[in-house]
């Protein structure tokens, strides 16, 4: 899960907040373009995420991201130095870490492997 404001690429190439994707949109994903079959809501553990490009974002401890190696690891199993997987072979350090309250967020259900990416070329599920 992430909060409501992190943007999603599109798969016109767009970014959108995923509190604004409904059932139904396209995405972008590892595989190519997919369609999102639903969008779920809840409350669960958050982390900020400060990443090596300057990204920030908080994210539920449940969300998975790929690594340079092509497997998915899980949020609770990240430290600072993992490295995570951009488009094009490259990754992105992960610089800091910082637990936060339950919270509110939301989380894509899309068709195949079930992966998405975040404005920023992250992959997750």
């Amino acid at each position: 899960m992430f909060t409501e404001d992190i943007k999603i690429l599109m798969a016109s190439g767009s970014v959108k907040n995923i509190s604004e994707i409904k059932a139904g949109d396209w995405v972008k994903t590892i595989s190519g373009d997919k369609k999102v079959i639903s969008v779920s809501q809840g409350k669960d553990f958050f982390s900020k995420f400060i990443l090596s490009d300057g990204s920030k974002f908080l994210v539920s401890d449940a969300q998975k991201f790929l690594t340079p190696e092509k497997t998915w690891i899980s949020v609770s199993k990240i430290n600072e130095g993992t490295l995570l997987r951009l488009p094009g072979n490259n990754s992105v350090k992960v610089i800091d870490i910082t637990s936060i309250q339950s919270m509110e967020g939301y989380n894509l259900v899309v068709e195949d492997d079930g992966s998405y990416i975040i404005s920023n070329g992250l992959s997750c599920k």
